[in-house]
């Protein structure tokens, strides 16, 4: 369990910054390391019930109501006063939907400050969207996906005047040994040596983006309805394939039309996986980061059956190779010997971040994002803003709904490429058969 102790000076609870804390953190000139979602309801919420809802929240995941500390020998979470927890929804009321949550994601917490999140209820012609903006520093994507179910739970207990949830379900347990722990000593020996790729090349090939013109955020998305996904679930059953190989393999054939790769190279897209897989599946809910990364390649293919065949042949490869794990156990062995400042100096020297990566946010389950009185019409979960070079591709589903995001600091012409990126995408997925 992540131990909190106590300031000298101040008296306030401190939670030491864990590696994966401090990785996302190094890397944030590459992006602006924050997750993001957009719940639409289809009528209001009740404001006070979702102002309790969020305050206990923070009361049973303290690492959210802290602020970021640095030092040369340590880095750390301090907590702030219990009194911020009284502020941290914001309520807006609007004729224009949209560009009132274009404006609500752009704007992140600062780390600095805290606390670690940013709350919006935006509200218009009688129904209510929520927004929320969280540094991906404290949770990865799949301990959002259940913060979101949270919040969920929380609002419906206190309007039925129900016991709120234990602390006991939750964990507080956020460093990566949770996961190193569950190998014996032999493996663990194997996991300090395994090798991961980190030194990338400069002119490696990177997506298009505008050398000039304002840049601005921008949040695109683009769905597959209901019919189409399901053509995608049944095109995976046929050929023994899985979603994230069929996306992944449409993905490379989309970037092989849209980017020109030199002669001789070919595209590596790494992929981001959940580390949870190797903790027991009875573990309580761990609020934190622990996600990883997934190396992917494959070259140039005539026709999409033989890309998803080879995808998938080299992801269950990889999936017997420690997936994830690579190059994480001998950071975690530095990360505890080096001071601070030396052990961000040398992160930032030897990791290159990969220029296009691609996120599975899996499923979001309708039936445990429950508001009580209130259904929940849509919920998207939005990655970091890419500055470029940088770019990514997330996707995740809800009611049988998938939906494709890119977030980006860009131009108006970025906006033309990912149009035109996008159209390229649809034509490869396989929604046809």
């Amino acid at each position: 369990m992540a131990k909190a102790y106590k300031s000298n000076k101040q008296q306030e609870a401190r939670y030491p910054s864990e590696l994966l804390d401090q990785f996302l953190f190094f890397q944030n000139s590459n992006n602006d390391h924050q997750i993001r979602s957009i719940i639409r309801f289809e009528s209001q919420l009740d404001l006070a019930t979702f102002e309790k809802a969020v305050a206990l929240s923070v009361q049973m995941i303290p690492i959210i109501g802290c602020r970021f500390v640095e030092s040369r020998s340590k880095s750390y979470w301090q907590k702030l006063p219990d009194d911020i927890n009284d502020h941290l929804v914001d309520f807006l009321e609007t004729d224009d939907t949209i560009s009132e949550i274009n404006k609500y994601l752009s704007k992140k917490p600062d780390e600095f400050i805290g606390p670690q999140i940013r709350i919006g209820v935006i509200r218009s012609e009688g129904k209510d969207t929520l927004c929320i903006v969280l540094n991906h520093m404290v949770f990865d994507g799949s301990a959002f996906k259940e913060y979101l179910y949270l919040l969920g739970q929380l609002y419906t207990r206190i309007t039925e005047k129900k016991t709120a949830i234990e602390n006991k379900e939750i964990s507080r347990e956020r460093s990566f040994n949770q996961v190193f722990k569950q190998f014996n000593l032999r493996n663990k020996i194997r996991l300090v040596l395994l090798h991961q790729n980190t030194k990338r090349k400069q002119d490696d090939p990177h997506f298009p983006r505008a050398l000039n013109g304002n840049r601005e955020p921008i949040f695109i998305l683009h769905e597959l309805p209901q019919n189409k996904f399901f053509r995608l679930k049944l095109y995976g059953k046929e050929n023994n394939v899985t979603i994230n190989d069929i996306v992944l393999s449409a993905y490379y054939r989309a970037l092989y039309k849209i980017i020109k790769v030199p002669d001789g190279k070919s595209l590596n897209i790494p992929c981001m996986v959940d580390l949870r897989r190797y903790l027991p599946t009875n573990n309580p809910i761990s609020f934190c980061n622990l996600s990883s990364m997934i190396e992917t390649n494959c070259e140039s293919m005539k026709n999409f059956e033989d890309t998803v065949q080879t995808i998938s042949m080299r992801m269950n490869n990889n999936k017997k190779k420690y997936p994830g794990l690579n190059g994480l156990g001998m950071l975690s062995v530095i990360y505890r010997m080096m001071p601070y400042s030396w052990f961000k100096e040398f992160m930032i020297r030897q990791f290159s971040y990969p220029k296009i990566t691609i996120t599975n946010l899996g499923i979001i389950d309708s039936n445990k994002l429950h508001f009580v009185n209130n259904e929940v019409k849509e919920a998207i979960i939005l990655t970091a803003l890419k500055y470029s070079p940088y770019f990514q591709l997330a996707f995740s589903s809800f009611k049988d709904v998938l939906t494709f995001s890119v977030s980006l600091y860009g131009t108006r012409a970025d906006r033309d490429t990912m149009k035109e990126f996008f159209e390229i995408l649809d034509k490869e997925l396989p929604c046809w058969h």
